[in-house]
């Protein structure tokens, strides 16, 4: 009887979590969606994604043709957009870094109109609006913010200020791609790291009768130059019965936690790689996004 107690009383409080109900700006390859479905296993009611990148939404409506909502350009969002998309128990995005990052000599960092650093305050305006939009209607409401770490002080500071908070910083096991997060996701700040925590070795990604030139892969761009291993005589990270190789697609999709071929939607290897470049690492986003698995309903069967 107690077990039959117990049982019943484990599926009140499966009904009883809700559904997340997501908004991702910037969105990608939804790398976000893919953590809630196939990583956390969360049953998710809406999934409203913005993207305006056609060969990014081509790779969307292959994998998640049911499950997502596309709403266009975020700059097109108005509080109109906003009120009809109901409750939103989660907002995400990586705004571009292009005009932020130190990386780029030309950068117009993030006040320029003219820029792409001017989004960031697309993600405050809509962050602001849902986080008041759920405090009078009392329920939940997480957000993340994803950026580079390699921004100048001026930069940092301001990003601070209008988000409200510190970053995090997180390092991937399987590269030196470092990037900041933003949020109020629950935990977060005990995630930060200063060094690497786990390491997971190229060769571990590397298709059948593949060795890696190196142990641990770089960080990845939307350049193909950036799967090329600099300071050396030899570029190749990969080599192919003893001959340098270039990284295959499938190998980059692996190391970044996506199924291999995940970006297969008869785009060329150039275009494949630009999206590759900007999208999250799963890993990472599983991390972070985990303590949600307590606050929001589960999916009877988890998907693969």
């Amino acid at each position: 009887m107690r077990a039959l107690a117990e049982a019943l009383c484990s599926q009140c409080n499966y009904v009883e979590k809700p559904k997340v109900n997501c908004l991702s700006l910037f969105d990608g390859l939804s790398a976000g969606l893919f953590v809630l479905l196939n990583r956390l296993g969360l049953d998710v009611g809406n999934y409203f994604s913005s993207e305006i990148d056609e060969d990014a939404t081509k790779v969307q409506t292959f994998h998640f043709f049911e499950e997502i909502t596309k709403v266009g350009d975020v700059r097109n969002l108005s509080t109109y957009h906003l009120k009809k998309f109901g409750a939103v128990n989660l907002l995400l995005a990586g705004s571009p870094c292009n005009d932020v990052s130190r990386v780029n000599p030309l950068r117009k960092l993030l006040y320029d109109p003219d820029g792409t650093g001017i989004l960031f305050f697309e993600f405050i305006r809509i962050r602001n609006y849902l986080n008041a939009a759920a405090m009078e209607g009392g329920y939940e409401f997480f957000w993340l913010f994803e950026n580079v770490t390699n921004l100048d002080a001026d930069t940092l500071q301001d990003m601070n200020s209008f988000l409200g908070c510190t970053p995090i910083k997180m390092i991937p096991a399987s590269s030196t791609r470092e990037r900041y997060f933003w949020g109020n996701v629950p935990g977060m700040k005990e995630k930060h790291m200063d060094i690497r925590v786990n390491f997971v070795p190229l060769q571990s990604f590397l298709d059948p009768g593949r060795t890696a030139g190196i142990d641990l892969l770089g960080t990845i761009t939307t350049s193909s130059s950036s799967t090329k291993r600099k300071g050396t005589g030899c570029d190749a990270v990969v080599f192919q019965n003893g001959e340098p190789s270039e990284l295959h697609l499938t190998e980059i999709e692996k190391s970044l936690g996506f199924p291999s071929h995940f970006t297969d939607v008869n785009l060329p290897y150039t275009r494949r790689l630009k999206l590759l470049g900007k999208t999250w690492d799963i890993d990472i986003v599983q991390d972070i996004l985990e303590p949600l698995c307590t606050l929001f309903r589960k999916k009877a069967v988890l998907e693969t």
